[in-house]
């Protein structure tokens, strides 16, 4: 089972300058892991204060973070608009939530997505369109952190293993988590 933190900005937050949201998200998606590996794993941590090596967090080579100490804790962090997330696993995921937006929806395809994919963007009704887009495109990303890389490494390319599962966290959103193996999701807003 994967398990999912999710929560919303409040109320200030379009007053808030691109900067100043940017932290809220980075710090709401610390708070989300700290509240997940406490409820889920029992592992005790607060998140502001970083002197607790145990609970440290690194990165690898493409900038995918883990814990230190507990590698047996799999998570991933996303947050889009005024959304965060967090997801947790017992084995490596990739977790993507992406605010929906209109964009030149062929164009990025042409750029980025397989054929399959244009193809089932270009048969797609356009009123459902803006969802199928977003919903190959947190595909994409999901797997990519899954697999632990960046993007352009992955991006476009067939994907041979794993399993996607898509969500709508809320209205104008979509998500998706990669996973190995084929696994039910559960979302807790906090």
């Amino acid at each position: 089972m994967i398990k999912i933190l999710i929560t919303q900005a409040g109320t200030g937050w379009s007053g808030l300058t691109k900067t100043e949201q940017a932290k809220w998200l980075s710090a709401a998606g610390k708070e989300l892991l700290a509240q997940g590996i406490s409820q889920w794993f029992g592992v005790r941590w607060d998140c502001k204060e970083e002197k607790n090596r145990e609970l440290a967090t690194e990165r690898n080579a493409w900038g995918k973070p883990f814990l230190v100490c507990h590698p047996e804790i799999h998570f991933n962090i996303s947050h889009s608009g005024c959304l965060a997330a967090c997801g947790f696993g017992d084995e490596p995921l990739g977790l993507d939530i992406q605010q929906c937006a209109a964009a030149d929806y062929f164009r990025m395809a042409d750029r980025f997505y397989t054929e399959a994919d244009r193809e089932l963007l270009r048969r797609t009704e356009e009123t459902d369109r803006q969802k199928a887009f977003y919903q190959i495109w947190t595909k994409e990303e999901s797997y990519a952190k899954w697999l632990g890389t960046a993007l352009p490494n992955s991006i476009g390319k067939e994907k041979k293993e794993g399993f996607c599962r898509w969500f709508e966290p809320m209205p104008g959103y979509q998500g998706a988590v990669w996973t190995g193996k084929q696994e039910e999701i559960e979302i807790q807003w906090v």
